[in-house]
């Protein structure tokens, strides 16, 4: 009984190694409705789960040891799950991360459920003719409704918000604030002592909605690290080594976010032979060769099967799950690997999804990431295939040219009069 004792008060001494994980899990399984691209099965889930307490770092106190566990838990997890998502939808992941965290806190950094709710929903309920007169000109009217919503769902930090503003005497600082050009980081006229991080960003998100993202990144960057802020930089290499033979790697298509060049690079620098050579496109009549090509590298020494836009071959990919199922894996070479490139499709095997690995290879937004990703294009050898003082000067520049071209997609037709995505080929070129 003193024994059972004993195991009982350890093991509850890890319960939050555990909600951290119950938090975690249930937000992955939650981006499948965003897309039916995004599923993850409980069995991935697991071994990302025992992988950080099996890595992480150890420690004498077991308050400690905990909080490494939890830390290396969350990293792993959101870069495992980051890699797999389109740029649209990162920040969504990422600041619902922060912010479940936040509600299933157990100490004095609890996020009141109402705040949540406050955040998703702002003034969208609420209607200029059964709320207080707008005070000033200047304040939208969707933006007074917000602050209306922000004041009532979050009493303790806005209650004295609407009145705040609608003094004439306080008119000025708040117009100044509302038209400064990065309001998240400036100081709340009156306020700034009493609001949190969290409330921060309900301010920015009701006045200044068109700087709610960047606030959001600075309350992510608050709550979980600089690091869970940044872009996420695709490490193929590191995604090789942390899969096996029968663990397919799906590519998800965007536009211009063509992964042969990574994949064949890649290849090259393990000595990999692609089968068949450049890759199988997937279309009509296209099934059997797949298969064949797939069946040729279990058969193989190690070789890689590269099948292309399979979003164009859904019954090939059933048949597929079913061989990577019922293949003898004891006949199949430890560094055969199974690639797939495909766009979006809603009658993508969900089977095939669970037990593979996504990735998307979207050029990151912002010129730092840009030069860290076209960098990674290349090796020590490049850098030094030439002697002359101004090589590297003018790879250099090459570098910055191709990132500024790619940040200048957003613009549009301002940017470009023809729609075109540059991709590595493009710069190689």
């Amino acid at each position: 009984t003193e024994t059972r004792k004993r195991i009982t008060s350890a093991s509850e001494e890890y319960r939050p190694v555990a909600l951290r994980g119950s938090v975690l899990y249930f937000l992955v399984v939650d981006m499948s409705n965003v897309s039916n691209m995004y599923q993850t099965s409980l069995p991935q889930f697991l071994r990302l789960f025992d992988e950080s307490i099996k890595h992480a770092e150890q420690a004498q106190l077991t308050a400690k040891r905990i909080q490494n566990i939890i830390d290396l838990m969350t990293k792993i997890v959101f870069e495992y799950i980051t890699r797999g998502l389109f740029s649209e939808h990162r920040l969504l992941f990422v600041l619902t991360m922060a912010c479940k965290i936040r509600l299933h806190s157990r100490d004095g950094n609890k996020l009141p459920h109402e705040s949540f709710q406050t955040l998703l929903k702002g003034g969208a309920a609420l209607s200029l003719n059964d709320s207080r007169p707008k005070p000033h000109a200047w304040i939208p009217d969707k933006a007074w409704l917000n602050i209306v919503a922000i004041a009532d769902g979050v009493p303790k930090a806005f209650r004295i918000l609407p009145d705040h503003i609608s003094k004439p005497a306080n008119e000025r600082a708040w117009r100044e604030w509302y038209d400064k050009e990065a309001p998240e980081n400036a100081p709340v006229p009156e306020l700034d002592d009493r609001l949190d991080a969290f409330d921060r960003l309900l301010l920015v998100r009701a006045l200044r909605e068109d700087r709610a993202m960047l606030a959001a990144l600075n309350y992510v960057s608050h709550v979980l690290g600089k690091e869970f802020a940044e872009p996420l930089q695709l490490d193929f290499d590191a995604v090789i080594n942390s899969t096996t033979k029968t663990t397919p790697i799906i590519f998800l298509l965007s536009q211009g976010s063509d992964p042969t060049s990574l994949i064949e690079i890649s290849a090259k620098k393990r000595k990999k032979q692609i089968i068949p050579q450049g890759g199988i496109s997937m279309g009509q009549g296209q099934e059997a060769a797949a298969m064949d090509a797939t069946l040729a590298a279990f058969q193989g020494c190690g070789e890689w099967a590269l099948l292309q836009n399979c979003h164009l071959g859904l019954k090939f990919l059933a048949d597929l799950e079913t061989v990577l199922l019922k293949h003898d894996q004891d006949t199949i070479g430890e560094e055969t690997r199974i690639l797939i490139t495909s766009e979006t499709h809603p009658k993508f095997p969900i089977g095939l999804l669970q037990m593979s690995i996504k990735l998307t290879n979207e050029p990151p937004p912002g010129i730092k990431a840009g030069m860290k990703r076209t960098y990674g294009w290349f090796n020590q050898e490049l850098l030094d295939s030439y002697r002359r003082p101004e090589w590297k000067p003018m790879l250099f520049a090459q570098c910055f040219i191709h990132c500024i071209v790619c940040e200048r997609r957003k613009f549009g037709p301002i940017g470009f009069c023809i729609p075109y995505e540059f991709n590595q080929g493009d710069w190689q070129a």
